[in-house]
């Protein structure tokens, strides 16, 4: 069967699953806990189990008024010498993250964010990408308190860090750093002189979705901001190049990019359109 099937068909299995566990469990929180335990450490680090896994513990503990044991047991296993229970681990944290009827504690947040930091520079990429992936969500809905222990770093250790990932050799964790990145330019003091150069410099990765998602963001950016002229003249010198590049399409969006961002507003002003 196909790809798609054999999806539908998990999902099938995972729905009837959760509706026998919310039926049979839901009276009895410590026959649940158990089960989301053996569901953990029964899962894997291949990538369609690991998600379902997180899902269905993830769904499974808004069933539960008392998250707490759960919580604590996953923040253990996210320090786990098991690579692939840290990266459910970390899996978990970003689902609980983005729910929006998830009240976590500070105390628990700022647990998960010190995780976080540990696992970007983790030796697994799987690990890697996950704690990226993780503080991506965090920056998007945590307080400022939350986004203070993330961005205020005397040491700049974050961003060298960060700096070292959008280079990682593995394509997943560069994916993770530059939707990283894109959230961090939206709260940086000042992102022209790191977020933007660092963001730029993909526009020459050796993966063609790279240099194109590099590109959009670049251009949203742009035009969020109003042209600033230093930021201007990252984008030319990142787009233009893009209009010679050996992928056809990734040419394709960059003559789109700049009609659509330029060449159209200079018609516009003197009149031609």
């Amino acid at each position: 069967p196909n790809g798609k099937s054999i999806t539908n068909r998990i999902i099938q299995i995972r729905t009837i699953f959760l509706e026998f566990c919310q039926k049979h469990l839901s009276s009895q929180p410590e026959k649940m806990i158990l089960l989301l335990k053996h569901i953990f450490v029964r899962s894997s680090d291949r990538v369609a189990i690991k998600e379902n896994s997180a899902y269905c513990i993830h769904y499974l503990m808004c069933t539960l008024e008392d998250q707490l044991p759960v919580i604590a047991f996953i923040l253990t296993a996210a320090q786990s010498q098991k690579a692939a229970f840290r990266s459910l681990a970390l899996d978990i944290f970003t689902l609980l993250i983005n729910d929006e009827d998830s009240h976590l504690s500070d105390d628990i947040e700022m647990q998960m964010l010190e995780i976080m930091k540990i696992g970007i520079k983790d030796s697994i990429p799987s690990v890697r990408s996950s704690s990226i992936n993780s503080i991506t969500s965090l920056i998007s809905k945590a307080d400022q308190r939350i986004i203070d222990a993330i961005v205020n770093d005397d040491d700049n250790e974050l961003l060298l860090i960060i700096e070292s990932r959008i280079r990682d050799e593995k394509l997943n964790v560069r994916k993770a750093t530059l939707k990283l990145l894109q959230a961090l330019g939206y709260i940086s003091d000042d992102p022209i002189k790191v977020i933007f150069p660092l963001i730029a410099e993909r526009t020459r990765d050796r993966s063609v979705t790279m240099r194109q998602e590099a590109a959009n963001i670049l251009t949203k950016f742009m035009t969020e901001l109003s042209y600033p002229s230093e930021l201007v003249k990252i984008w030319f010198d990142s787009i233009l190049q893009l209009a010679l590049d050996t992928d056809t399409r990734t040419q394709e969006l960059a003559l789109k990019l700049i009609d659509s961002t330029f060449l159209k507003e200079i018609k516009s002003e003197i009149g031609i359109s």
